[in-house]
């Protein structure tokens, strides 16, 4: 069956919400990250993945070699406050992430078109 956000597509029956596995979790961060998303919310935001499950993807994504990470610091603050400063992390696509998510797309594009071709 052919997926489409989150969505099992083709027979009305199983026409569900259905829970993503880590694979497609994995190719929703690295696609986020490729997009222009480098903040952890923002990634978690656009991929639609809770928050502790973004945190230790993009943990794990680091360890493996898809993604590095970087901080960034920023003011905060008002007129009226004294100005503080936060750090962001930034995460961003590596050379080898990005050969990941060129190899899945080429798959994923193999498989739909074998579908389109057997229907």
């Amino acid at each position: 069956m052919l997926r489409e956000n989150g969505l099992i597509v083709g027979d009305p029956r199983l026409n569900r919400i259905e829970k993503r596995d880590k694979i497609e979790i994995v190719l929703s961060i690295l696609e986020a990250v490729e997009g222009g998303e480098h903040r952890p919310t923002r990634i978690m935001s656009r991929s639609n993945i809770n928050w502790i499950t973004v945190k230790s993807m993009l943990k794990n994504m680091e360890a493996a070699g898809f993604i590095t990470s970087e901080k960034q610091e920023y003011e905060k603050g008002r007129p009226v406050q004294p100005v503080s400063f936060k750090i962001h992390m930034l995460y961003y696509l590596t050379d080898k992430g990005a050969r990941f998510l060129h190899f899945c797309r080429e798959i994923y594009d193999a498989i739909e078109s074998l579908l389109k071709t057997a229907i």
